[in-house]
């Protein structure tokens, strides 16, 4: 099944994108500053990806955000999996939405703001504080 995961930031430039996937780095110093972050989330997600099999891609555009593209596969699952696209979260791309939003996110202050997004939008979600929390909400 292919993965693309859009992010709609700040973008990084092409002669940065191989050390995005090194442990504590970004690609600019002022990116900590102003964002703050472990800088281990790319590097965890290449390290499960590539214990699966894979790789993960970037293209990016400085200023207009990145895309990540990777391929799993699974077996002896029994159920169809749909294709998701995955964008920026807008309450004009949500007004016909009528499921439940998962959300992993590590960073109190984050949790609470996405809280309020959601309620004054009106969208049911759940928050998980990290992955297992997120894996055992969905089984």
């Amino acid at each position: 099944m292919a993965f693309e995961i859009e992010d709609a930031g700040i973008g990084i430039e092409q002669d940065k994108i191989n050390i995005i996937f090194n442990d504590f780095t970004q690609a600019d110093d002022k990116i900590s500053n102003s964002y703050g972050g472990t800088s281990l989330g790319l590097v965890i997600t290449k390290k499960i990806i590539g214990l699966l099999g894979e790789d993960i891609m970037v293209k990016s555009s400085l200023g207009l955000g990145s895309k990540f593209f990777f391929d799993l596969w699974f077996e002896n699952t029994n159920e169809d999996l749909k294709s998701v696209s995955i964008q920026a979260i807008t309450k004009g791309n949500l007004k016909n939405f009528n499921g439940k939003i998962s959300i992993v996110e590590d960073n109190q202050l984050n949790q609470k703001y996405i809280s309020k997004l959601m309620e004054k939008w009106d969208i049911s979600y759940i928050i998980a504080n990290h992955g297992k929390e997120a894996i055992d909400f969905l089984c």
